[in-house]
C-alpha cells in the first residue's frame, strides 16, 4: 500500500470513526436492568475492508482496518493505550500490553484467522488495528472479532464485524 492510500485512509477512517465517538451516555431510566460495572470501559468498534481487502487477495499489501474507540463511562475519550503507531505493516505484531485482539471468533468457511500487521492511535480515543487473513487469502463473508482493553481496574469489550464483500 502506498503512504498516498494509507494517509488517506487515515484521514477517512478518523472522520468515520469520529461518527461513533458517543455524545453522552444516559443511564437506564427504568433501572429494570442490573447496573453496569463503574470501572468499565466503552468499546466500539467496526470492521473497514478499505477497498484492498478483497477476495482472493492476500499478503501485506491486502489489509482490513478495524477502527476503535474507547470512551469511559462518562463519555470521556481514553487516549493513553499505546503509542502513536506499532508496525510497518510487513509483519504481524504484538498490540500494547493493555489490548486483546481476537480475530479468530468466527469468520467464512475456509477463511484464516485475522493477525494484526499496524497499530494507530489517532488520539482522542480513537485507534486502528489493521489486520490480513494470514496466512490465506481473503474469502467473502463476515469475520467476526473482539477486541478487549484491560488496563488496571479498568476494562471493557466489542464485538465486531468485518464484511468482506466480493463487490462494493
Amino acid at each position: 500500500m502506498n503512504m498516498q492510500k494509507s494517509s488517506q485512509w487515515l484521514i477517512f477512517s478518523s472522520l468515520l470513526i469520529l461518527i461513533l465517538i458517543p455524545f453522552h451516555v444516559s443511564a437506564d431510566r427504568d433501572k429494570s436492568h442490573a447496573p453496569a460495572c463503574p470501572d468499565s470501559l466503552i468499546v466500539q468498534t467496526l470492521g473497514n475492508p478499505v477497498g484492498f481487502a478483497i477476495p482472493g487477495t492476500s499478503g501485506f499489501s491486502q489489509p482490513a482496518d478495524i477502527s476503535v474507540v474507547v470512551t469511559t463511562r462518562g463519555g470521556e475519550p481514553v487516549s493513553d493505550l499505546g503509542p502513536p503507531f506499532i508496525g510497518n505493516g510487513s509483519s504481524v505484531i504484538s498490540l500494547p500490553p493493555e489490548w486483546a485482539f481476537q480475530g479468530n471468533f468466527t469468520r467464512p468457511n475456509g477463511a484464516c484467522s485475522l493477525s494484526p500487521t499496524q497499530f494507530f492511535n489517532i488520539a482522542n480515543g480513537r485507534y486502528i488495528i489493521r489486520v490480513i487473513s494470514d496466512p490465506c487469502p481473503w474469502v467473502a463473508g463476515d469475520y467476526h472479532y473482539v477486541v478487549q482493553i484491560n488496563r488496571s481496574q479498568v476494562q471493557g469489550s466489542a464485538l465486531g464485524v468485518l464484511p468482506i464483500r466480493s463487490t462494493f
